[in-house]
């Protein structure tokens, strides 16, 4: 008798049978030929003896394995009981359920939303099953450990599969290490722009898809990016690039993460989409040595956009790795589809400072980096007098010099100047000038109401605004979702609305009416100013939606004229006002005057605002979120990142994206 093997697979099926028969020739002989006592004696006596033997033989294997099987047999799997049923092929829509099941598993570690070790755990279960897609648990068969050690490292290999943004580039960069209080040289990853943009560009249209509309300020601007690269106007495609912190694990400032994206500013389809750049925890930053380093690697990218070329050997002018750079020999010296060239850079004011060498709205010798006004002469600075102190690129590098600061590489690309750098509405007016506004007239209308305390009228407020939002049917969307004392008045600091950049802005145009059903349109001088402040701002921001440049430059002029008049007046009556700072003027005041400025001349605020950015900068918190374990250094941590968001980002394609609309 033929010994029975314990696992038969459907590959093996062959064998399976052969061991089959074999075991039921055997039982046919002992059950069957010995009860109806055949004496059987080789060889056969005759050709009939033997066909009546394999007839027989064939009638009871038939009996066996549809009636009299062996339950211990019928509770085996299909591919362990091959007699009786052969396991089917998978129909097209189970594979594709499969598939879609593959891809909504894979998200989970993908977007960062469950820990790695959580997600090996389901992976190894899915294969379990039987189901087939692009799975990172290769060995179904050992048992799920209570801790996989190996869990980041399978899924790590398993993300780098994934070349729809092309492969990291690594570069050395100084940073800082905690522990040992030194700096070290460490190696960073990187999405080089040059390298994705490429292969987008040899789309068809891709080029005409990211030019700017003609005669607008985007379009003047890239005819002078062109003009300083040497080439003809409109050669060459926009580029903006962005930088921000964003908190991690944490507040700002105790556990921040800075990165870099880049955009096509001018594309129809492909506006809104950030690309991420490099990306670096902020206590692994050492300072000037690295934000140097970074932006170096950066500028090298954006200057072979600018020449068209691929590069020839790495950043620091040494050859091209055989081992992680074999693509970029393959593509040495290749001309590119396109040119594109650099033409704004958006970022905050603390961004400027510390990434840029721009001086703090304190800096003696200069507190803006458009122009050469000081912290006690801004405020008298007509628009024709900032103009003529504005500063040149030259006149910037010279500012640099004085203070210090070394210039930042992106600076040394041809055509970007100081004037690259472009204040935004958001930080500026909307969680700046308009907030601090907002919150002193709410300040100054609260004792209207008629309550035994603040917080009492307060909340009297708040209903007077809620009914004022349900007369003029306010969009819901658009609505304070709270307000009460804290919101707009906290002790020993100025008064200020404390909300969402968003919420502030659709509350300002409120403003006007609240100071008009309170009377003080008709009230005192200063009630009257304080209504104009109201009124103006408001105004101001009903011509930024609707797309009015030159109504948010007359309304916004206007509006810090009746604000710089309130503090004259306040510092005439209390010079000395340490506690409540009743309209006192910021810095931030004079970005918005560049802002009107730039108004003036075309350049409409939204074009280059950060809300977008902003928005993906959450993005880039959820993908770095830690989910456990212990820090594994910046180049691992940010290789991590970069890895996760080209897994669950799918390259451009402009004919998949004009199809979809």
């Amino acid at each position: 008798m033929v010994k029975k093997e314990k696992d038969v697979g459907v590959s093996g099926l062959a064998a399976g049978v052969e061991n089959q028969l074999n075991f039921f020739l055997g039982v046919f002989k002992r059950q069957v030929l010995r009860q109806a006592r055949f004496q059987l004696t080789p060889p056969l006596q005759s050709l009939a003896q033997m066909k009546c033997l394999h007839f027989f033989a064939v009638l009871f294997c038939f009996w066996w394995c549809t009636q009299a099987a062996p339950k211990r047999f019928r509770n085996e799997e299909p591919d362990k009981r091959l007699w009786w049923q052969v396991p089917r092929p998978k129909s097209k829509d189970q594979i594709e359920a499969e598939e879609e099941l593959g891809q909504a598993l894979r998200e989970l570690f993908e977007k960062n939303k469950i820990s790695d070790q959580e997600s090996m755990k389901i992976m190894q279960r899915a294969r379990k099953c039987g189901l087939a897609f692009a799975n990172p648990a290769k060995d179904a068969s050992k048992p799920a450990k209570a801790r996989d050690t190996n869990a980041a490292r399978s899924v790590k290999r398993f993300l780098k599969k994934n070349k729809r943004w092309g492969n990291l580039y690594w570069a050395k960069i100084p940073t800082w290490v905690p522990k040992a209080k030194k700096i070290n040289m460490v190696w960073l990853p990187f999405l080089l722009p040059h390298e994705w943009l490429s292969n987008y560009l040899w789309q068809p249209d891709a080029q005409n898809d990211a030019m700017p509309e003609a005669g607008t300020f985007k379009s003047q601007k890239l005819a002078e990016m062109c003009e300083a690269w040497g080439n003809p106007a409109g050669s060459m495609v926009p580029l903006g690039i962005h930088g921000d912190g964003v908190p991690i694990q944490g507040r700002m400032n105790q556990s921040t993460l800075d990165f870099f994206t880049l955009n096509l500013p001018c594309s129809e389809t492909f506006q809104s989409q950030r690309v991420p750049i490099c990306c670096l925890e902020t206590k692994y930053n050492a300072g000037e040595q690295t934000c140097q380093a970074i932006c170096e690697v950066i500028a090298w990218s954006l200057k072979k956009l600018g020449e068209g070329k691929y590069p020839t050997e790495r950043h620091d002018g040494q050859p091209f790795s055989s081992n992680t750079d074999k693509e970029r020999q393959q593509m040495s010296g290749k001309e590119m589809p396109a040119k594109a060239a650099l033409i704004e850079m958006r970022s905050d004011w603390d961004w400027n400072v510390k990434w840029y060498g721009a001086a703090t709205h304190n800096t003696k010798v200069s507190c803006c980096w458009l122009c050469s006004a000081k912290p006690d002469t801004w405020k008298a600075l007509s628009s024709q007098e900032r103009k003529d102190m504005s500063l040149t690129k030259a006149a910037w590098f010279e500012t640099l010099a004085q203070r210090g600061k070394k210039t930042n590489p992106l600076f040394h690309l041809p055509g970007v100047a100081n004037w690259t750098l472009f204040p935004d509405w958001m930080h500026v007016c909307d969680e700046g000038c308009a907030a601090l506004a907002a919150g002193q007239i709410l300040w100054e209308i609260l004792p209207q109401y008629p309550a035994s305390n603040k917080e009492e009228r307060a909340k009297l407020l708040w209903e007077h605004i809620q009914q004022i939002y349900e007369a003029s049917k306010w969009p819901g969307d658009k609505r304070l979702p709270k307000l009460s004392l804290k919101d707009f008045k906290k002790d020993g600091k100025a008064p200020e609305l404390d909300a969402k950049a968003a919420q502030c802005r659709h509350f300002i145009p409120l403003l006007e009416t609240l100071t008009r059903e309170n009377g003080f349109h008709t009230g005192t001088k200063r009630q009257l100013a304080i209504h104009n402040v109201a009124k103006y701002c408001g105004r101001m921001y009903d011509a930024l939606e609707k797309g009015d440049k030159a109504g948010i430059a007359s309304n916004g002029f206007k509006f810090i004229s009746q604000y710089m008049a309130l503090e004259e007046y306040a510092m005439s009556k209390n010079p000395d006002d340490t506690h409540t700072h009743t309209w006192r003027v910021r810095p931030k005041f004079h970005l918005l005057q560049h802002i009107l400025d730039q108004a003036c001349k075309g350049l409409h605020p939204k074009d280059v605002w950060n809300y977008r950015d902003e928005t993906f900068a959450h993005t880039m918190q959820q993908l770095w979120q830690r989910r456990g374990g212990l820090p594994t250094g910046p180049g691992s941590e940010s290789e991590k990142l970069l890895l996760r968001w080209s897994n669950c980002t799918d390259s451009w394609s402009l004919q998949k994206a004009k199809s979809s609309l």
